[in-house]
């Protein structure tokens, strides 16, 4: 794990040339979801009883100490606090954590809510209600920065073997039809097929049946998932999905696209794979792992 104190020192550094977009005494709000609230507050610190805001003295910098291993969610929503005070557009932060991923989407699109707090794939667009939608903002993670595993059946040794794209397209992939990334990117491997289902409990019988070979899913879904329970992940190779995550941000706000692609900017500046750096040291890009091989090298950097 890299150190807390290293990536905190290039973000002061990048800061120190910032220039203010605006001064503003206002609030701007931010949409999470319900399961993130709990342990945001207790990564920012904010007492029980504190109410539902983040000042500017509560806004952890993306690489402090409080955030080793403490997941995608709370890195970035302190990229987008950062952003946001540093362009001076609030001085505090309202945290909307009432609605689930869908609703809290088409809130943002209609302007009921200013940003949402944590990132998305751009194709989770596609879900919102209501002919408008939300501004996107530029890349936090670049298409190729998330990756996945490969899961199998343990009694599938040829799957097992696999260690390279060109063994893999022998073989048959299943995922959830509604996990759009997943799909895009499966379909675009050149597969022998790619059978979608409408739910992972399906993966088991699908794969004992042999009408399909293997799924992709996070490296440590073998101890998180309940489909994943008793399957294997296949040795030394990984797949990277073909989508960047972005912020949803409200289209009466392009103020706030703005300061949030700014400040972005800025981090990537001297090193474009800094912010990449920020989500290991979040735990969510698993380092243990760098050394796998990319069966589809689609990183832009």
């Amino acid at each position: 794990m890299m150190k807390a104190i290293f990536l905190s020192a290039v973000v002061y550094g990048l800061l120190a040339v910032s220039p203010s977009i605006a001064d503003a005494d206002t609030v701007v709000s931010a949409g999470l979801p319900p399961q993130m609230y709990p342990g945001l507050r207790r990564a920012f610190g904010l007492p029980s009883d504190a109410p539902d805001i983040i000042r500017r003295d509560q806004c952890l910098l993306p690489g402090a100490n409080e955030l080793i291993g403490k997941g995608r969610a709370n890195t970035e929503f302190s990229i987008l606090c950062n952003a946001l005070f540093e362009a001076r557009l609030a001085d505090t932060i309202k945290l909307i954590h009432q609605y689930p991923h869908r609703r809290r989407l088409s809130a943002v699109s209609a302007g009921k809510i200013d940003v949402s707090a944590t990132t998305i794939f751009p194709e989770g667009m596609a879900n919102v209600v209501g002919d408008t939608k939300a501004l996107l903002s530029q890349p936090v993670l670049e298409i190729g920065d998330y990756e996945k595993a490969v899961f199998t059946l343990p009694d599938r040794n040829d799957v097992l073997a696999v260690d390279s794209l060109e063994k893999l397209r022998r073989f048959k992939a299943i995922m959830v039809k509604n996990w759009r990334v997943d799909v895009k990117t499966l379909d675009g491997l050149g597969l022998a097929g790619v059978v979608k289902v409408s739910k992972s409990k399906a993966y088991h019988n699908m794969l004992k049946s042999r009408r399909a070979d293997f799924t992709i899913s996070e490296f440590t879904s073998i101890k998180n998932s309940i489909w994943a329970k008793g399957m294997a992940r296949v040795p030394g190779i990984k797949i990277a999905l073909a989508s960047p995550r972005v912020f949803p941000v409200s289209p009466q706000r392009p103020d706030v696209l703005a300061a949030i692609n700014a400040y972005i900017g800025r981090l990537k500046a001297a090193d474009p794979q800094y912010v990449r750096k920020l989500f290991v040291h979040a735990g969510f890009i698993k380092p243990e792992f760098a050394d796998w091989k990319l069966l589809n090298p689609t990183r832009n950097n």
